[in-house]
């Protein structure tokens, strides 16, 4: 039995299909971990490699991380042992629960492969990692007119190249996608408080385009912005 898997951290899924071929035999199977409990697991507190795992514990209106491969000879033993436990009753249940947990060991591992790959392909001054946040933070301070790329890269003082490849490496999105998704959030926190009609909020987080501004919006949180309103608005309050 050979396939593949998809590792998925915590956070807003996307709408997702798959399509197999009618004579196309499959069988998945599903692993859910809790956050608390994935965590607790690896004591990200003080783990070393803590950096490399925090991508899979988003916060719940974040989107989320998601990364497919092919399974390994490890992995499909331990998916092979699943589907063919010999126990029954609680020994089931401990059987399978340590087989999770196996399989859990064995993504984190090839998760933190990943991650050191990456590193070691493009290393960070600490100094640098300090100016790509402080580039974030110039992002979230001016998301309604950003700086270009190069003038992003000269306020921090770093190359465009560096802050490129140094910002995906850190936020595991472009600067660009970051402040794109970030827009978007703070739009709908706006569309909640309601009081701004949709063409302010769109101008408010720095879209000139109200179409384009209704197709990203519907993108990130599966609805028109005027459906979010009517959906999100919150009650005013009564005047004294």
């Amino acid at each position: 039995m050979a396939g593949q898997y998809a590792i998925c951290g915590s956070g807003v899924a996307p709408k997702e299909s798959y399509e197999w071929l009618a004579s196309q035999r499959t069988l998945s199977i599903n692993l859910h971990i809790e956050p608390e409990f994935f965590c607790s697991c690896l004591d990200l507190r003080t783990e070393q490699k803590s950096a490399q795992l925090a991508h899979l514990v988003e916060k719940p209106e974040n989107k989320y991380y998601v990364r497919s491969g092919n399974t390994t000879s490890v992995m499909t033993m331990a998916l092979q042992q699943i589907l063919q436990c010999p126990y029954q009753s609680v020994t089931k249940r401990i059987y399978l629960e340590s087989k999770a947990l196996e399989l859990m060991a064995l993504l984190i591992s090839e998760e933190l492969a990943l991650g050191q790959s990456q590193i070691n392909a493009y290393h960070l001054k600490p100094d640098d990692i300090e100016r790509i946040h402080c580039a974030k933070d110039i992002l979230l301070q001016n998301i309604d007119n950003p700086p270009s790329l190069i003038e992003l890269a000269r306020m921090v003082g770093l190359n465009d190249c560096t802050l490129k490849r140094g910002f995906r490496q850190v936020f595991h999105t472009t600067a660009f996608g970051y402040l794109h998704h970030q827009r978007l959030e703070k739009a709908g926190q706006l569309l909640a408080i309601g009081e701004m009609s949709i063409g302010e909020v769109a101008r408010a987080v720095g879209f000139a385009d109200r179409s384009y501004f209704a197709a990203a919006f519907r993108k990130q949180y599966g609805v028109n912005p005027s459906v979010y309103l009517r959906t999100h608005q919150q009650p005013m309050k009564n005047s004294a």
